[in-house]
């Protein structure tokens, strides 16, 4: 299957400068709901702030300086969040005039718990450069964050949807980023979860995903219970190409032919 055709197939069945500050009104109530820990209305209002934004429609071109720092903030040597974020902090400042960097910037502070900060830099992204896949996958990142606080209902599953459908947008506009598909196995409903699973690795497979060697077991668990043996095979065998001779991929493949 060409990648174009397995991504049209999963949409299908998945059915801070001083003048870049928000509104006064608005940051003030972001920071006021942020402080009192009523974190969730501060989301929920921001993503009514968003909606309201008039977009720019000139996409802004990606610098050399956000190629550099995309690939850091890829992190496919596996560090820990937090420790990754502070390291992209250090190395490119707190602030900048790169809306396709304050989005990494945003994403930074998210991952450290700064969300004011956050607020600012995101902002910044999206109105010079809102059709960025960063855009749709931090609108997803929030949406995660009402999901983690809400009681099972019909509340909760509104924001799976969600989440599913805005990490879905950014997979059609960079299906480069492996943290997509990693975030979007973990919210699949358990209705058709199956389907879903097996169409997403095969989109990984043919979009010759590069992925941290540390997340294999994880896919490989996920490829045999959507698909058995299979699917799992061809992701062990994918993998060679990234990774070549691998103690991993070789134990990986050995805890298959125990399971038979």
């Amino acid at each position: 299957m060409k990648c174009a055709y397995l991504l049209a197939l999963f949409s299908f069945l998945l059915a801070a400068h001083e003048d870049l500050k928000l509104p006064i009104e608005s940051q003030k109530s972001f920071q006021e709901l942020l402080k009192e820990q009523r974190f969730d209305e501060a989301i929920s209002n921001y993503l009514q702030f968003l909606g309201n934004q008039k977009k720019n429609e000139q996409r802004v071109p990606e610098s050399l300086e956000f190629k550099e720092a995309y690939l850091i903030y890829l992190n496919l040597q596996g560090k820990p969040s937090r420790e990754n974020a502070a390291f992209l902090l250090e190395k490119y400042g707190e602030s900048t005039e790169d809306p396709n960097l304050a989005y990494i910037l945003a994403a930074s502070y998210a991952n450290l718990g700064r969300f004011d900060q956050f607020f600012l830099l995101y902002l910044q992204g999206y109105q010079n450069n809102p059709d960025h896949y960063l855009a749709d996958k931090m609108i997803a990142v929030l949406h995660i964050k009402l999901f983690e606080r809400l009681l099972p209902g019909n509340q909760k599953e509104e924001e799976r949807a969600k989440i599913i459908e805005y990490l879905q947008k950014a997979i059609a506009k960079n299906p480069s980023d492996h943290m997509l598909y990693k975030m979007q196995l973990a919210f699949f409903p358990e209705k058709d979860k199956k389907v879903h699973v097996e169409n997403l690795i095969s989109i990984m497979i043919c979009e010759k995903v590069v992925y941290p060697r540390a997340d294999l077991q994880f896919y490989v668990r996920m490829a045999m219970m959507a698909k058995g043996r299979e699917l799992a095979e061809r992701f062990i065998e994918y993998s060679r190409s990234i990774f070549g001779y691998s103690r991993s991929l070789e134990a990986a493949l050995k805890n298959l032919d125990s399971k038979e």
